[in-house]
């Protein structure tokens, strides 16, 4: 299977409500390699790679949030696949 990566920006109610951890967790239990972080605008950036069926299983469940969580929108950019990518984590603001 070959390797894709997307970048996703989610719109909505996604900061203080564990989304990060939430998308952290779920990118780990399927395999993903990548990042997720909050952005100053209040939407939440994630960078994620795997196949194509691991992205849309991450994506499936990503919209459907915590519990906590609600997304408005999810835009979603096709990005280069990296290959020195293998794990997946939380960046924090500087």
């Amino acid at each position: 299977m070959p390797t894709q990566r997307l970048k996703i920006i989610c719109s909505g109610l996604v900061q203080a409500v564990g989304f990060r951890y939430f998308v952290k967790i779920t990118a780990q239990a399927i395999g993903l390699a990548g990042f997720v972080e909050n952005l100053d605008n209040g939407d939440v950036l994630i960078e994620a790679q795997g196949t194509s069926e691991q992205l849309q299983t991450f994506l499936t469940r990503i919209e459907k949030g915590n519990g906590y969580s609600r997304i408005d929108q999810m835009v979603r950019y096709p990005l280069p696949a990296q290959s020195q990518t293998h794990s997946f984590e939380i960046r924090y603001e500087d």
